[in-house]
């Protein structure tokens, strides 16, 4: 079967099947502009608040975690996890003597839902690390 310009795809009643999925894609950052110190949530979202760990930034829609990023203002080792809820995703961003460190993992990427909060946890922290900037990258389904 031949297609008006090559090979017909799968299709169904509703059109094709096959297409590829198309995302839009968002990320979420909060700064600390003090030292990150161990087990601690002192990131901020906008004006310096700190955020307890059921806090965080609101998602309106159905989305997924696929990469983080980590920027400190002096070289150290550090690293800072995602919450969803107040809850530990188990992804997280290292930086090892270093100013910057990132991860993906768009193969695993970690769902979130409608009306699910995202925050920052400071695993390990660095008394000489000055303050950063963390982010987390989203995509949602179009």
């Amino acid at each position: 079967m031949q297609g008006p310009t090559g090979p017909a795809g799968t299709t169904s009643w509703s059109g094709i099947t096959d297409k590829p999925k198309l995302y839009s894609y968002f990320p979420i950052w909060a700064e600390e502009n003090g030292h990150l110190q161990n087990n601690s949530l002192k990131w901020s979202f906008g004006n310096g608040n700190e955020t307890p760990a059921h806090m965080g930034v609101v998602l309106p829609f159905d989305c997924e975690l696929f990469a983080v990023g980590l920027s400190l203002e002096n070289a150290t080792s550090c690293e800072v996890q995602v919450t969803r809820n107040g809850t530990p995703t188990g992804r997280s961003v290292r930086t090892t003597n270093a100013t910057k460190g990132y991860e993906t993992f768009q193969s695993s990427a970690v769902a979130f839902f409608a009306g699910d909060t995202v925050n920052f946890h400071t695993i390990t922290g660095a008394y000489n690390s000055q303050g950063g900037t963390v982010v987390a990258w989203f995509r949602h389904e179009m």
